[in-house]
């Protein structure tokens, strides 16, 4: 389903909607919708954890991107920013929500991966 076709239906949903309603449903879709960015339109941020796509080794996989070499070495064509982590309940007395740390997240899978790469075990 297109961004405008979304937009569409809500509104049919709704009745009908003003101008603003659908310049903030226009907002929130582009902040929402995952979307892979092609590296010759726009390189991520320094040290970024990034989801990346190989055409080199047909892929997908976490990288944290610098800009000597990455791109080129693994042979990136697109990527995408990681989503933030989920917000698990705590089964503890506390009853407090806890964020997952994403880094130790991140890093753990990039270990992963890199033991794999190696022919290790994890």
């Amino acid at each position: 389903m297109t961004q405008k076709q979304l937009i569409d239906q809500f509104c049919e949903f709704r009745g009908k909607c003003t101008t603003d309603d659908v310049v903030a449903l226009n907002f929130a879709y582009e902040m929402l919708a995952p979307r892979w960015i092609s590296v010759d339109d726009e390189l991520p941020k320094e040290h970024e954890w990034i989801l990346g796509f190989s055409l080199k080794r047909s892929y997908i996989d976490v990288y944290n991107f610098d800009s000597n070499g990455l791109i080129e070495a693994h042979g990136i064509t697109h990527w995408m920013h990681l989503s933030p982590p989920p917000i698990l309940s705590n089964s503890s007395n506390t009853g407090k929500n806890h964020l997952i740390d994403a880094n130790n997240m991140v890093d753990h899978f990039a270990d992963a991966s890199k033991m794999v790469e190696e022919g290790g075990e994890e």
